[in-house]
């Protein structure tokens, strides 16, 4: 029955209400005369008879959203971040920047290394409700190449969640403004993904821990190695996937890393051991 008969329907029945009647798609509402009961029990009906009213008005709104179709599709087309599984096989891919800042305590303003950091990502749909995410990131002076298994489930039809652990090697060097540095070394980067799907856009929330498991280090002819592994920092990242065309989502994503030692900026970091809260902000488009 449409919401708006059963509106009505209920509304012949309240004591004290005008008589509504329907007229084409409208409700109209005639109004008569009020009971001889004095103003004050008038008022106190009138209210208990709105309130009345109000709550059929939500019930019946209720049941007809619940019966009338859902138009947002159920996923966001071309999210990359979204944690959902792929079909077995399926590739998905995306081209961005990071911008980062760097605190004052490790560089003054302008010593700070400007450029973005690059960044190609390319996921893959795996058996099992597994994702291999890959990606590399460069800004000349540091280059960073990462593969990472995650495993998705679901809370909910929209609220998905994934977890998974990344390996990256990462390379660098530094021959300008006399400095003849490089560095390469192994990372490992425990993951957990949480992000709802609204069907016109995605927001995921990652959090994503940094072990340094080797790094090695040469300043002209000096040689310094460390292996082990050694806790770093963590990483809190919140992404927003929209679509702009049929076939091209933007993503736009806030970083704070709360890390000691952060690779695409290595020349600048101090040789102490202290903690850093370092902001960056990403921007990137699927494919």
């Amino acid at each position: 029955m449409p919401a708006r008969v059963m509106l009505a329907a209920a509304l012949r029945e309240l004591p004290h209400l005008p008589s509504p009647r329907l007229a084409g798609r409208f409700l109209v509402v005639t109004p008569i005369a009020p009971r001889s009961s004095g103003p004050r029990l008038a008022r106190r009906s009138g209210r208990g008879s709105l309130a009345i009213a109000a709550m059929v008005l939500v019930a019946a709104a209720g049941r007809s959203s619940a019966q009338a179709p859902d138009s947002a599709p159920k996923f966001t087309p071309g999210t990359i971040q979204y944690p959902q599984t792929m079909k077995l096989w399926s590739g998905k891919m995306a081209l961005g920047a990071s911008f980062i800042t760097m605190p004052a305590a490790i560089a003054q303003e302008g010593a700070t290394i400007r450029w973005p950091l690059f960044v190609y990502e390319y996921t893959l749909g795996l058996p099992a409700h597994f994702n291999l995410a890959t990606s590399f990131s460069t800004e000349f002076v540091t280059n960073h190449i990462e593969a990472m298994p995650r495993w998705q489930f679901s809370l909910s039809d929209r609220l998905h969640g994934d977890i998974g652990y990344g390996v990256a090697y990462w390379f660098g060097q530094l021959k300008s403004f006399g400095f003849d540095n490089h560095i390469h070394g192994w990372m490992g980067y425990p993951y957990v993904g949480i992000g709802y799907d609204w069907g016109t856009m995605a927001l995921t929330f990652q959090a994503k821990a940094t072990h340094v498991l080797s790094l090695t280090s040469e300043s002209g002819s000096l040689v310094a190695s460390a292996s082990g592994n050694w806790y770093s920092g963590t990483s809190f990242r919140l992404i927003l996937e929209q679509p702009l065309w049929t076939h091209t989502t933007l993503g736009f994503a806030v970083q704070e890393n709360y890390i000691k030692f952060y690779y695409p900026q290595w020349p600048l970091f101090p040789t102490f051991d202290h903690y850093f809260w370092i902001p960056e902000v990403q921007l990137y488009f699927t494919l």
